[in-house]
Formats: C-alpha cells, sequence, structure tokens
C-alpha cells in the first residue's frame, strides 16, 4: 500500500537529484540465452539519466568493504526512470565508461525512492 511517506520521498529524491545531479548515458542489458547454440546474446538498451554527484572512497565509509580508488557512488531517482539499475550496466560520465559492480534499492515506505550504485572504472 501507497503511503505519504512513499509519494512525499519519491518527489524529494527526483527533486534534489535533478538539480544538483549530472546528465549522464546509462545502458543496459539484457541478455538471451539460446540452450541448444550454447550462445548468449546481450542487448543494449540507452538511456540519459540524471545521476547525484558522485561520492568517492574518502567520502564514504562502509564497515568491512574494500573500497578500490576507481570507485565512487551515486543515486537515481527511481521515479525518474524507466528501468532498475543492475551489475554489469554501464555509465558514461565525460566521456569515460563506468560499470557498476552494485545496485541497492533505497525505500520510503513500501516503494523504492532511489537506487545506490558503486561504479568502477
Amino acid at each position: 500500500m501507497t503511503g505519504a511517506l512513499d509519494t512525499k520521498m519519491r518527489a524529494v529524491a527526483e527533486t534534489l537529484i535533478e538539480r544538483f545531479g549530472k546528465s549522464v548515458q546509462w545502458t543496459t542489458y539484457t541478455d538471451s540465452v539460446d540452450p541448444i547454440a550454447g550462445t548468449v546474446t546481450r542487448t543494449p538498451s540507452a538511456s540519459t539519466v540524471t545521476i547525484s554527484p558522485p561520492v568517492g572512497p574518502n567520502s564514504a565509509y562502509e564497515p568491512n568493504q574494500l573500497l578500490d580508488l576507481g570507485e565512487f557512488e551515486v543515486m537515481l531517482a527511481a521515479s525518474a526512470i524507466n528501468f532498475t539499475p543492475k551489475v554489469g550496466d554501464e555509465v558514461e560520465i565525460d566521456s569515460v565508461t563506468y560499470t557498476s559492480i552494485a545496485a541497492d534499492s533505497i525505500y520510503s515506505g513500501s516503494q523504492i525512492a532511489a537506487f545506490r550504485v558503486r561504479l568502477r572504472r
């Protein structure tokens, strides 16, 4: 059941990320397996999205996690995108391609308000 918190938090996430974020090219892949031929076909789907300013390893410490210097985290407003970020997605930021190595959902009540994604160069 969607409540007042869902509506408010989703709107806040979208407003803040749109206002302070950066527009990037986000590519998700859908894999199709042909078990008879033993092949996998990857189909890309590119979208222009707005991400939050990146937070690097010096700014975000997570217990029991080893952060590579080429890693950082970004957030996407769930209500502003039409896909679910996942491991293996590619993001082009300032002509540099990064790969998603982790994706978490941040809930506000029963709905997802934002996605937190860790990217690696």
